[in-house]
């Protein structure tokens, strides 16, 4: 099962589209209690990866490769190059999200419901279980097809072109480094009985992407093991699910913002808020699923404007030309 994750009241917020310290002593220090930064890894070797006080791994909020190409010496042209490449896949991601939205939290829904493992029990549920990891299987090929040009080639194919060979071997290092701590941390929280442990939003890789068994992908050995490839294609699922997730959360959010702008500056009475806001409900559903026309939207607006007074729609227009 994949690693990434959306609570479900991130989903809800798309439906919604929006939605003084003393001195420390020196043992109660964030910079004494932390684990090693990014970057400052023993001797001066470069690392992606960060431990907390107890040893255990932090994880990204971005993509590895991102953070990775920050803690490099870049000319002016593999900084302008390697920009353009990840603007380009910013909206490319977005693209694969509006195009395959049901899709995309279809395969969360099902996530949250823990099918997909293929897992065990007797007579029909293990039968049961079986079908339902067919039907993943299913709807993550379909995936895969409709993601295909954020798959291939990988993100850090497409960087490393960009790059000197220093450059793009250093980078490789540091992906490479952070997956396989990140894939054996997920192991040993399994281990100890925490089978959906990271499952959220930028969490750490899981063995497989959705559907597939984790025991499967472990028995391949980790990133560069035996089997790396195959796990190197599953991590990059992974990862570019992950990239999808944070994107819906950054348009949910951009939306939930907007709404809320519009809301202060008509300072709407709690029944206006009401009606509003069951507005944008169904305009955010349109605009996940990229629906919606430059009609529609406009119509949406005027629905707005009509519930406001003179006094509230002036303040809302010049809220909307800022």
């Amino acid at each position: 099962m994949f690693a990434f994750s959306l609570s479900r009241s991130c989903v809800t917020l798309v439906v919604l589209a929006g939605l003084a310290c003393a001195p420390a002593l020196a043992w109660d220090d964030p910079a004494v209690l932390s684990g090693p930064k990014v970057g400052d890894a023993a001797g001066g070797t470069l690392s992606l990866v960060e431990k907390d006080f107890d040893g255990k791994i932090k994880m990204l909020e971005v993509r590895p490769e991102v953070a990775g190409l920050k803690l490099l010496k870049l000319s002016d042209a593999e900084k302008a190059a390697t920009d353009k490449i990840l603007q380009e896949r910013e909206a490319m991601v977005a693209k694969v999200l509006k195009e395959n939205y049901a899709l995309f939290l279809e395969l969360q829904n099902l996530r949250q419901a823990g099918l997909g493992g293929g897992g065990g029990g007797e007579g029909g549920d293990r039968e049961k279980a079986r079908e339902e990891h067919r039907g993943m299987m299913e709807k993550m090929q379909t995936f895969r097809e409709k993601a295909k040009d954020l798959l291939e080639p990988t993100l850090m194919d497409r960087l490393g072109k960009e790059l000197t060979n220093p450059n793009a071997t250093q980078l490789k290092r540091l992906v490479q480094e952070y997956n396989t701590a990140a894939l054996e941390a997920q192991r040993a929280e399994r281990g100890a009985g925490r089978p959906n442990a990271g499952g959220g939003v930028g969490g750490p890789p899981a063995d497989g992407p959705m559907g597939e068994p984790a025991g499967r992908s472990a028995r391949s050995g980790g990133v560069g093991g035996a089997g790396g490839e195959l796990a190197a294609r599953r991590m990059e699922i992974n990862q570019t699910l992950r990239e999808i997730g944070r994107s819906l959360r950054a348009t949910v959010e951009d939306r939930k913002d907007r709404a809320d702008a519009i809301l202060k500056a008509a300072n709407a009475t709690p029944e206006q808020e009401a009606q509003i806001r069951a507005i944008f409900r169904e305009m955010g559903t349109k605009v996940a699923t990229g629906t919606p026309s430059e009609a529609e939207r406009g119509a949406a607006m005027r629905k707005v404007m009509e519930i406001l007074t003179p006094e509230q729609r002036e303040a809302v227009m010049k809220e909307l030309r800022r």
